[in-house]
């Protein structure tokens, strides 16, 4: 395993999940299989993968979240959380959690209710 950077979250969400846009084009993408979602972050020269069990649900949720300000935010423990932050939304699952800005999120909805 790769030594983190200091001040990261464990290896299953990267340092450019966190990266500011304007240091790094960032680009998202998400799919889903059976029930289990991923969203890639994807920067200039890397990429990286979050994996969400038991997330069937999670576009629909993304999408109540950006579009209807007075949804709560999910808590499927142990398997996955969502909550708006005021860039965006994070989800978290097991150690590792992606921020998706605001203008990503409906795109990320969408490629997950596919």
């Amino acid at each position: 395993m790769k030594p983190r950077a200091q001040g990261w979250s464990d290896v299953s969400c990267s340092p450019w999940a966190r990266t500011s846009q304007k240091d790094h084009t960032l680009t998202y993408q998400a799919a889903i299989s059976g029930s289990t979602a991923k969203i890639t972050v994807t920067t200039t020269a890397n990429s990286t993968t979050l994996r969400v069990a038991n997330a069937a649900s999670l576009g629909n949720q993304l999408t109540a979240l950006a579009t209807d300000p007075s949804t709560a935010p999910v808590d499927q423990t142990p398997d996955y959380m969502v909550y708006p932050r005021d860039s965006g939304v994070r989800v978290t699952s097991g150690p590792g959690h992606v921020d998706i800005p605001w203008r990503w999120v409906m795109p990320i909805a969408s490629q997950l209710n596919a």
